[in-house]
């Protein structure tokens, strides 16, 4: 059975909206990437508590000004979209890296690529009406801006099921106590639907007609634990190094769905959730000019 007819409006890990950060033992390297990134002063600093295997995320106060330092290993694809949001003018709400040394709003120890952001008091994404559709109107004039910059077609093109995310389906279905570990709770098993992603990774696969909607640079990473909220309104969109050359129809669409699970969810909504869904598409294809 597919995977959107069961399991898709319960609970899961972008449900919780509060942000947990835990004391950290600060080692050899964090000391050096804190002083190169300019904290020579007492600092704080707390480890961001989050499932992405992909990067390690910090808090850090000082001087009464908190950030959050990001560390991820070097990519190129991402020092281009680093570059992106130097140069290009994005509404507040956009949480872009500071600028450091030199210039450059990125820094590179050993093999790793570190950045660091204001850091936005608030709470993750939750489902409230109001949040929903201030999260929206944000993506709306986040993709607005991004249809405007044309430069930068051959930027980290998109390229769903690749050889390098066909590795990952295997490792997924060999690993799955690794995986069952990282991402399950007191009422929730990953590994039972493992056997489900696979088989709907195996579907779509076959399918030709899943990219919809106009090529053009797009933030492909919509999700709760990436929308900022404080008193039920948009206070930060975070995480813009995924950005991609692809068809906004397929991002779009991703990012509607986890955030419209939350709002089912929150309010407790059993039914007619295409009814929702088809007035948020229609809103946001009348706002970007799509269909």
């Amino acid at each position: 059975q597919n995977l959107y007819k069961r399991f898709i409006f319960k609970k899961d890990i972008f449900s919780k909206n509060r942000i947990y950060l835990k004391k950290v033992k600060i080692n050899h390297n964090l000391k050096k990437i804190i002083f190169k990134l300019g904290f020579k002063k007492k600092y704080l600093l707390q480890k961001v508590i989050s499932n992405n295997l992909n990067s390690k995320t910090y808090k850090i106060s000082a001087d009464k000004k908190s950030y959050l330092i990001k560390i991820e290993k070097k990519n190129l694809n991402i020092l281009d979209v680093l570059y992106i949001l130097k140069n290009e003018k994005f509404s507040k709400k956009i949480i872009t890296p500071i600028n450091l040394k030199e210039g450059k709003n990125y820094l590179l120890y050993k093999k790793s690529l570190i950045t660091l952001y204001p850091y936005i008091e608030g709470k993750l994404y939750s489902g409230t009406k109001l949040e929903l559709d201030s999260s929206i109107n944000e993506i709306i004039r986040l993709f607005s801006k991004l249809s405007k910059i044309n430069s930068y077609k051959n930027l980290n093109k998109f390229n769903y099921f690749s050889k390098e995310e066909e590795k990952l389906i295997i490792i997924l279905n060999k690993k799955r106590k690794m995986f069952n570990v990282q991402f399950s709770n007191k009422k929730f098993e990953f590994h039972k639907f493992i056997p489900l992603i696979i088989f709907e990774w195996k579907r779509l696969k076959k399918r030709k007609n899943i990219y919809f909607g106009k090529k053009q640079l797009s933030f492909w990473d919509i999700h709760p634990h990436n929308l900022i909220t404080k008193e039920n309104r948009i206070k930060g969109v975070i995480d813009l190094t995924g950005i991609k050359y692809m068809p906004i129809g397929y991002t779009l669409s991703y990012g509607l769905i986890k955030l419209l699970r939350q709002y089912f969810i929150k309010e407790k909504i059993k039914k007619n959730y295409h009814l929702f869904a088809r007035s948020y598409i229609k809103k946001i294809n009348f706002q970007l000019g799509t269909k």
